[in-house]
């Protein structure tokens, strides 16, 4: 009898554990309180958030950590649009396996302290105009908080980041996003 409840047990805490992290997060979000942003319902993976800005707009898609110590990292990733066409270029961190696997030249940026950091490939003339210097700094503290700025292809960014522990986290993520995104559609824009 002992052995039952035993597995009763294991199975409750199997199907428990997801089921209060998904609540919690919806909690999270719900408590935002970011303008802009509504929760996206999902049925069984995290809710995501649908973002509108005045300068953009995008959805957050959340994954939970994996399983055991050796499991992948939570994360989150930012898709936001600029509302128009632009030059596509990557960013990537040096030394990491998608920036030794580029075909193209880094384009230097003119800052020895970003380019340490950062490959940035693509349009030179198009990278020169929209990272200037407080651009960059946004995107050196960005990789400093654990986040990471993919990119831009056809007006379209990708972000990065960690998955957050609190609704203070999120909304301080969602901010530097925000500057950074909110930065380039002004410099696309002029």
């Amino acid at each position: 009898m002992g052995f039952w409840f035993g597995v009763a047990f294991l199975i409750a805490c199997g199907l428990g554990v997801p089921v209060f992290r998904k609540l919690a997060h919806a909690s999270m979000l719900q408590r935002l309180g970011w303008d802009g942003a509504s929760v996206i319902p999902s049925t069984w993976g995290l809710s995501g958030l649908r973002v509108k800005r005045p300068r953009w707009e995008g959805e957050v898609a959340f994954e939970p950590a994996g399983v055991g110590g050796g499991g992948r990292r939570g994360h989150l990733r930012l898709v936001a649009s600029l509302g128009r066409k632009t030059p596509s270029f990557a960013v990537s961190e040096k030394g990491r396996r998608d920036d030794a696997a580029a075909t193209e030249p880094a384009v230097a940026t003119g800052d020895a302290a970003f380019d340490a950091r950062l490959s940035v490939r693509g349009d030179a003339d198009f990278i020169r105009r929209l990272l200037d210097a407080p651009q960059r700094e946004r995107l050196l503290r960005l990789h400093d908080a654990g986040g990471c700025f993919r990119g831009l292809s056809g007006g379209v960014a990708e972000l990065d980041g960690p998955l957050p522990a609190g609704a203070a986290d999120l909304k301080g993520f969602l901010d530097q996003c925000d500057a950074i995104l909110d930065a380039m559609a002004g410099a696309v824009v002029s």
